[in-house]
């Protein structure tokens, strides 16, 4: 059966849910300080893309095999779900120890991380407003805090609120994926786990991509590019239209 017989909103709401979380970044500016900030997180963004590139191939190629039924598809999304998580941890941990990055900069990394696997396992298996409401205390938090100027006095409270998304979003991964059923056949397979390398090539290039005009800067000698920034917002909201074209 056609998996896209859905409410036409579901791909306006894809391309929310991609753009959205944008909003976290500036809010996040006192935590993202010192040596090494830009290069971890450019790190965090291509480890976290492509993993969940690779993750979603897994998860989706699952479901077309066994048919309507989650099991199958929830126990290869929730192994996949540790294994990647500890994978941009080992990545994060080996930034650190290269770019002398602040703890809190490595941890910002570790959260991007865990919300874009989180709401992976979320969107393959269809509880987009389970990932919206994951969002609201991110988007919520940033958005009042960068509203009230950034005040020093609420610095604590914004960075609560954008741990907070990364964690919901994780629990309800583990949440959603908790009934698998009896195991039937290999958790993973060698054919499925060699196609999902092209995936997760596209989440590196993708990553690559939106991250170069960051790092190059405006004259190539870095510091931040704002038009290209302000140009992958329109990119970001397109996604979900792209993702119901395929």
């Amino acid at each position: 059966p056609d998996p896209w017989q859905v409410s036409k909103f579901r791909p306006a709401l894809h391309g929310l849910l991609y753009g959205v979380p944008a909003v976290c970044f500036p809010a996040a500016a006192g935590l993202l300080a010192g040596p090494g900030a830009l290069m971890a997180l450019i790190v965090a963004l291509l480890a976290a893309w492509s993993l969940s590139q690779a993750l979603a191939y897994l998860g989706y190629i699952r479901l077309g095999r066994t048919g309507p039924g989650h099991g199958p598809a929830r126990r290869v999304l929730r192994a996949g779900l540790a294994i990647t998580m500890g994978l941009v941890l080992v990545v994060m941990a080996v930034t650190g120890l290269i770019t002398h990055s602040a703890t809190s900069v490595l941890m910002f990394g570790v959260g991007e991380g865990a919300y874009m696997l989180g709401a992976c396992v979320l969107l393959v298996l269809g509880m987009e407003r389970w990932l919206l409401i994951s969002l609201i205390p991110g988007v919520i938090g940033s958005g009042i805090y960068l509203a009230l100027g950034r005040p020093p006095g609420l610095e604590h409270f914004a960075w609560a609120a954008l741990a907070g998304t990364p964690l919901v979003a994780l629990v309800l991964a583990v949440v959603f994926t908790r009934k698998t059923g009896k195991p039937a056949g290999k958790l993973f397979v060698a054919e499925e786990v060699r196609g999902a390398v092209p995936a997760a090539a596209f989440g590196l290039v993708a990553a690559g991509l939106l991250s170069f005009p960051v790092a190059a800067g405006v004259y190539g000698h870095g510091g931040v590019n704002t038009g290209a920034l302000l140009a992958t917002l329109p990119l970001s909201l397109s996604m979900g239209a792209a993702e119901w074209s395929l």
